[in-house]
């Protein structure tokens, strides 16, 4: 797979699950900026959030799996490490668990791939 392949823009058609994962990075970016008390723990988040936005409007393959990946370790790391309540653990491992099925489920397909004709579409 050529360079050009990953950065080239990619269908719009699933874009909305970078608006999830840019809330939920956003969500997190509050929560660390409140309990830390100091702007720099912000950076990580915002960054994440800008690549949502981003790809957003030039979606590429790069970015996707970035993204994708970023979600599926933190969900990983929740998952390991299982502490405290169990209400707690749930909202901590959804918050990473959703945008990742989210991501995976908007594979981004190339702009000009023609739609697949199915039986109840003809």
């Amino acid at each position: 797979m050529t360079l050009r392949k990953l950065v080239e823009a990619r269908s719009k058609r699933r874009r909305w699950s970078y608006i999830l994962c840019a809330a939920v990075a956003l969500w997190f970016a509050i929560l660390s900026a409140a309990l830390q008390d100091d702007l720099r723990g912000l950076i990580p988040y915002l960054c994440v959030v800008a690549v949502c936005l981003v790809q957003f409007f030039h979606p590429t393959l790069i970015a996707w799996f970035l993204l994708t990946a970023a979600f599926a370790a933190y969900t990983l790391i929740a998952g390991a490490k299982f502490q405290g309540p169990i209400s707690e653990f749930a909202v901590f491992l959804l918050c990473g668990g959703l945008p990742t099925l989210a991501l995976l489920c908007s594979w981004p397909k190339p702009s000009g791939e023609p739609e697949k004709v199915t039986p109840d579409k003809v």
